[in-house]
């Protein structure tokens, strides 16, 4: 992998990035220190501001020396994302690896999805950024880290079933839980833009902060969701 482990990324402080004189540095190296560096420069300023030239900057290279081992800037920024998709999967497991209620557990997932957006901001908007460019090739890693994302939420919605319908539509659940999670991304979505707009006439209490709002809509969204699941079982 050509990013630090998960774990260690949720810690802010820049790492010392140079490893030694260029000559010593191997291709496999060179990919590592890149898009470390790029992680760094989108954590501190967001993607939109991040050049070639500052990159191979930050690690004492020329900016062709970029293109040597990626195809272009955007090819840089697919495998941030892979690690940004590792990060959060992880950070999604830790938040319920305890919890064996299935139901309990789509909230929690549902608190870390957002949590990780409002903490990491800049990498979660290059996540899903849309580029006019597509001519870099997408990573092999980033559909099977996409998937493993899926794949929580997957089973805890064959888990809610009953014993007897342990067997289920394969498709039909996959189909549920990207359904569930594109209302979970937008509620993220619209949180981080703090376009929620609740009115405090319409509550005997002030309006609650954007944090607030995204938690209560998420909560909201999955607690809805999982009881027309359970209500429908149309996977049988």
């Amino acid at each position: 992998m050509a990013c630090a482990p998960a774990i260690l990324r949720f810690h802010t402080r820049k790492p010392n990035i140079f490893m030694g004189r260029r000559s010593e540095h191997s291709r496999d190296e060179l990919r590592t220190l890149i898009i470390d560096a790029a992680l760094e420069l989108i954590k501190e300023q967001g993607s939109g501001s991040v050049t070639a030239r500052q990159i191979a900057k930050s690690i004492g290279y020329t900016p062709g020396m970029l293109y040597a081992v990626f195809k272009n800037q955007h090819d840089i920024f697919l495998h941030v994302n892979l690690c940004t998709l590792e990060s959060l999967q992880q950070h999604c497991i830790n938040s319920c690896r305890n919890q064996p209620d299935p139901a309990k557990r789509l909230l929690l997932l549902g608190k870390a999805y957002w949590s990780f957006a409002s903490e990491h901001t800049h990498q979660f908007d290059l996540l899903f950024a849309r580029h006019e460019s597509q001519d870099a090739e997408i990573p092999p890693a980033l559909p099977v880290r996409v998937q493993a994302l899926f794949a929580l939420v997957e089973t805890a919605l064959v888990e809610l079933l009953s014993p007897s319908d342990k067997d289920p539509n394969k498709d039909q659940v996959a189909l549920a839980a990207r359904a569930l999670w594109s209302g979970v991304h937008g509620a993220t979505e619209l949180g981080l833009s703090d376009l929620f707009f609740f009115s405090p006439e319409n509550s005997k209490t002030d309006a609650p902060n954007a944090a607030q709002q995204s938690e209560q809509v998420i909560d909201t969204l999955i607690q809805q969701f999982v009881a027309g699941w359970l209500a429908t079982n149309p996977i049988k």
